[in-house]
């Protein structure tokens, strides 16, 4: 995360797990959707296999509105 200006829980906060998903990728990186899900459990305290059942749809939405912005 270092390589995207994320070194810890705060800067992770801050920035949002999609936002933080979304540098991933613009950094050459392709992070897999369990990352997205991993980035959340941590800010929340929850594991990420948790986070993928109860937030799995939701989270789709929002990384794909991002990457739809980020478009523009």
């Amino acid at each position: 995360m270092a390589k995207i200006g994320i070194f810890t829980k705060d800067d992770l906060a801050s920035t949002g797990p999609v936002t933080a998903m979304i540098r991933l990728e613009h950094a050459g990186i392709k992070p897999g959707i369990n990352m997205l899900y991993a980035l959340v459990g941590a800010l929340e305290g929850e594991h990420w296999q948790e986070v993928a059942r109860l937030q799995k749809g939701e989270l789709l939405l929002a990384l794909d509105a991002a990457r739809e912005l980020d478009k523009l």
